[in-house]
């Protein structure tokens, strides 16, 4: 049984995936986790994690047979590559593009690890409604896939004639036919969906706690998860829109 290759950060969608491999459809993981000083969420993500593994393992027995440790790779050693960093650059002209997708890309160059997966969800339709212009992902992967079958598995990659192939040939998008909600359903199906609960989202924490301000919070006030935002952070999501218009 091969072993699925993971990029893991303990939020919602990628421990969805995580733990579809895991308690589902019981394959063995291999999770990443590229480490960037900046990121001020880093060291909840980290809390969240071992949480999670802890708590899979205590109420899944069968995945401490499974789930490797975590391998950490610090953004700082990674080799340069002029192609990558270029054609990076040339998209993020076009289009807000995160500087994660850089790294990822030169990781995965670097690594030559086949088939990394990446957890994008289905683009959710609260971003098609008022989306002045396409997104990155909109513009060089969700319309620029096609669906192949790894591991007895149709999951998704970026055909090679996406602006974007260069970035993304090494990455499958395993679960970009499924959102949030879908994510919950069926983890609730399987019995794991207290544990998706457990996952970290907010990138500007505020004391540990989420901000309410960020991209990630708004889109868990945007798909109904209210609940895992305290109220002040709710009530920064309303004026942050009110300020907005």
């Amino acid at each position: 049984m091969s072993t699925h290759h993971l990029l893991w950060t303990s939020g919602w969608d990628s421990t969805f995936r995580l733990l579809d491999l895991l308690i589902i459809k019981k394959k063995p993981v291999q999770p990443y986790y590229l480490l960037d000083s900046s990121r001020k969420s880093m060291y909840l993500e980290f809390q969240a994690m071992k949480k999670i593994r802890n708590t899979v393992f205590k109420e899944f027995p069968h995945t401490q047979d499974l789930l490797q440790k975590t391998t950490f790779v610090e953004v700082s050693n990674l080799k340069p590559n002029e192609a990558i960093t270029q054609l990076y650059r040339n998209l993020k002209k076009k289009v807000h593009m995160g500087s994660q997708y850089e790294w990822l890309a030169l990781f995965a160059e670097e690594s030559q690890i086949p088939n990394l997966e990446i957890s994008i969800e289905k683009y959710p339709d609260f971003v098609n409604a008022k989306k002045k212009k396409p997104s990155w992902f909109d513009l060089f992967v969700y319309q620029r896939v096609e669906r192949v079958e790894i591991d007895e598995e149709l999951v998704y990659k970026v055909t090679q004639d996406s602006e974007a192939y260069h970035l993304f040939k090494y990455f499958t998008f395993p679960v970009m036919h499924l959102d949030k909600l879908d994510f919950a359903e069926i983890a609730k199906q399987h019995g794991f969906r207290h544990i998706m609960d457990y996952t970290w989202f907010c990138h500007r924490p505020i004391r540990g706690k989420p901000c309410g301000m960020c991209v990630p919070c708004g889109d868990v006030m945007k798909v109904g998860f209210t609940y895992r935002l305290p109220l002040y952070a709710r009530m920064l999501y309303h004026a942050k829109k009110l300020i907005k218009g």
